[in-house]
């Protein structure tokens, strides 16, 4: 691009020159991202510290982000799905009693808006973020709150062009924007070989359960204390806190030496 620079002196119409040029610039590419989307493979986008970054930078601090009214929580039970390598293909995961597991998952949406203040007069672009989640924790909850205000500060910066990733918008330019990154990243990482990764267990369809419904997490230390349990007693634990007391009191239990290692 053959404009020239304008001026950064402090005046109100050479701020507004700078800005709207900046605008017109280019989206530098090296500051795309992609991630994997439902359904829909691998897109392009901007991480939003970049965003902030880059707003900070383009109008020095005299924006601002609002949320408008409160946050929308949808929530509901799915199956949960994990891949079968035999039949090439996700089945429902089943649980302990051979049940179909379900989960608990949500929808957050936000709505907010983006003002800046060009030329002494205030701008403002709203838009509707969403974030989805799953599970039934505070924590869960707390990060979709979050991730649904950080999409809806972008999407609202978005309308104001190409600095701030409408470009990724376009089908072609998405189908390339931020590969380079990836694959100049993926470099540097170590990949598993392939003897390595064919003589790896296969993913169970097992999926542990208490008996109040909470799902046994991905620690394999509790994953083995809960077969452990349902092996001596038959049953599974009605609680978390039933396999830490029962845990307890095998600690308290002297080891015979026939077993002891």
């Amino acid at each position: 691009m053959n404009e020239t620079i304008p001026s950064n002196d402090g005046n109100l119409s050479d701020r507004l020159s700078r800005i709207l040029w900046e605008l017109r610039q280019p989206l530098d590419m090296s500051r795309v991202k992609r991630r994997q989307a439902p359904g829909m493979g691998s897109v392009p986008y901007l991480e939003g510290y970049d965003v902030i970054d880059r707003a900070n930078s383009i109008f020095g601090f005299t924006w601002s982000f609002d949320l408008i009214g409160d946050p929308v929580i949808v929530r509901w039970q799915k199956k949960v799905l994990i891949w079968n390598q035999q039949e090439k293909r996700k089945i429902p995961a089943l649980d302990a009693n051979g049940n179909v597991q379900t989960e608990e998952v949500g929808l957050v949406y936000i709505t907010g808006k983006v003002s800046v203040d060009l030329d002494g007069k205030t701008y403002s672009h709203a838009d509707l973020g969403r974030c989805v989640f799953t599970g039934d924790t505070p924590e869960a909850l707390d990060m979709a709150l979050a991730g649904s205000a950080t999409d809806c500060l972008k999407r609202c910066f978005r309308q104001l062009g190409e600095q701030f990733g409408n470009l990724l918008y376009d089908k072609e330019i998405a189908q390339n924007a931020g590969l380079d990154q990836n694959r100049s990243n993926s470099t540097s990482s170590t990949a598993i070989p392939t003897s390595k990764a064919n003589s790896m267990p296969p993913t169970t369809s097992i999926v542990r359960k208490y008996g109040d419904g909470v799902s046994v997490n991905g620690n394999v230390s509790e994953q083995e204390a809960f077969d452990q349990f349902k092996e001596k007693t038959g049953r599974v634990p009605a609680s978390k806190d039933e396999l830490r007391n029962w845990l307890a009191s095998q600690r308290a239990t002297p080891t015979p030496a026939s077993v002891a290692a």
